[in-house]
């Protein structure tokens, strides 16, 4: 009986720990994700409003709505800024954790180098890649605003030579190279995640926490041992959603390069 309770327990804590993070996922997200709206032109007006966008801009995104597909393509180019607004968001907040909390100094195996060219290090890498999401949310803008590349017209001097097929096939490539950089964007961020995930819990201490005395500076490197464990598990999830991220964007890489002729 009380083997089934415990395990009752256990269920329910789990089950509320889920729902925690469910919760604490969602709210990062609509903190971060600057587009916003429950319908198309909620969303269209939040894009104008958060790109700045002339009027001349404005008139290029209603022209491509109105394009076969637009809507569509647009909608999908809204999803892309947004989750690389919620990835500049998170390598943003973990360069602030390494820059404040993090000594890979202090670990045995990389204290021959020193502790603050590590920082340094991991801080600019994580600028870095945040600058690289920033600069992946205007490459999609772009996108939008020119909207969807429509096919290529069959002529019957293409068909008689060929041209058709070539013009199809290189269609096909233009339009699944998106695909690959997000796959190349996101295994990147994979990367960069599951290094943020490790580093605050081996080397987890305050910024000049070396210069406190000792008993101080154990209260004041309790927080940061909190904090490595709640970082190992926000990085390692959105280490695992950039995996999956990389999964769709091979499926739909393959999926237009199979329209090939």
């Amino acid at each position: 009986m009380r083997e089934g309770v415990l395990s009752a327990t256990q269920k329910n804590l789990l089950q509320k720990t889920w729902d925690f993070s469910k919760n604490a996922n969602q709210y990062w997200k609509d903190s971060t994700q600057p587009v916003k709206g429950k319908t198309l032109d909620e969303r269209v007006q939040s894009f104008t409003r958060y790109f700045n966008l002339k009027a001349q801009d404005q008139q290029r995104l209603s022209h491509a709505l109105q394009q076969p597909d637009g809507e569509a393509f647009f909608e999908a180019r809204v999803r892309d800024v947004n989750r690389h607004a919620t990835h500049r968001a998170a390598f943003i907040a973990n360069a602030g954790l390494q820059l404040g909390a993090v000594d890979l100094g202090s670990v045995a195996l990389l204290s021959l180098l020193p502790a603050y060219y590590l920082k340094a290090a991991f801080v600019t890498a994580n600028l870095g890649t945040a600058s690289l999401a920033w600069r992946q949310m205007h490459v999609n803008k772009n996108r939008a605003l020119n909207g969807p590349e429509q096919a290529p017209k069959r002529t019957f001097i293409g068909m008689l030579f060929g041209g058709n097929r070539k013009r199809h096939n290189q269609f096909m490539k233009r339009k699944a190279q998106p695909h690959k950089s997000n796959m190349k964007n996101e295994r990147l961020y994979m990367s960069m995640y599951a290094a943020n995930a490790v580093t605050p819990l081996i080397g987890s201490e305050v910024l000049f926490s070396n210069y406190l005395p000792s008993m101080v500076k154990e209260i004041a490197n309790l927080p940061t041992y909190v904090t490595s464990v709640a970082s190992l598990v926000a990085n390692g999830y959105w280490a695992y959603q950039s995996n999956k991220n990389v999964i769709t964007a091979a499926t739909q890489r393959g999926n237009v390069l199979d329209k090939m002729k």
